[in-house]
């Protein structure tokens, strides 16, 4: 929320309601300056925690298979989300950096453990700027070298069987919250 109108809709409508979770200490600070009068507010963990583990552990393996990511337990495997951030804010002008990182971090886990590498896209749309196929595939594209030990999951699935293919990895290298959240929850 970075323009004024936002945060005043915002307010408006939070003022309406009864009570507001809130999920970080920066969001409380951000809540006590807005001084919205009427509900009450209580700190509380991201709902993401109580989502329930090896929910959709079938589906996940189903998913991973159709990408070629066999249930071979002798080959590590690397999650990896990531996010298109210099599409979401003109000021970040360090988005080759961070993927020519990401695209570092995998060659160097595929080549030194014989892994694999799964690029997860866990959120797509609804515009460009919020589609992690986009990143994930400039990657990919960058990887010519380790190609074929690395692949990205472009298909829409729900939360629960992402959090299962998540806990289907070694080893997660997460840029979204989220993701890392169901990773280590699984």
């Amino acid at each position: 929320i970075r323009r004024k109108q936002e945060r005043l809709l915002a307010k408006y409508v939070l003022s309406k309601t009864r009570l507001v979770m809130v999920r970080d200490p920066i969001s409380v600070e951000v809540w006590k300056t807005w001084s919205v009068h009427g509900p009450q507010w209580t700190l509380v963990p991201d709902l993401a925690f109580a989502r329930p583990a090896e929910k959709d552990r079938q589906k996940a393996l189903a998913l991973l298979q159709d990408y070629g990511v066999e249930e071979d337990r002798d080959c590590p495997r690397l999650g990896v989300t990531l996010v298109n951030w210099s599409a979401q804010s003109r000021a970040f002008d360090r988005q080759q950096i961070y993927e020519d990182a990401v695209e570092a971090a995998i060659r160097g886990f595929v080549k030194l453990h014989d892994g694999r590498a799964v690029l997860f896209a866990q959120v797509q749309g609804p515009t460009a700027a919020e589609d992690d196929r986009i990143p994930a595939r400039r990657v990919l594209s960058r990887l010519e070298d380790v190609a074929d030990r690395v692949v990205v999951i472009d298909r829409r699935v729900s939360a629960s069987v992402l959090k299962a293919a998540y806990g289907q990895m070694d080893i997660f290298l997460g840029t979204r919250l989220h993701s890392n959240i169901f990773a280590l929850t699984e």
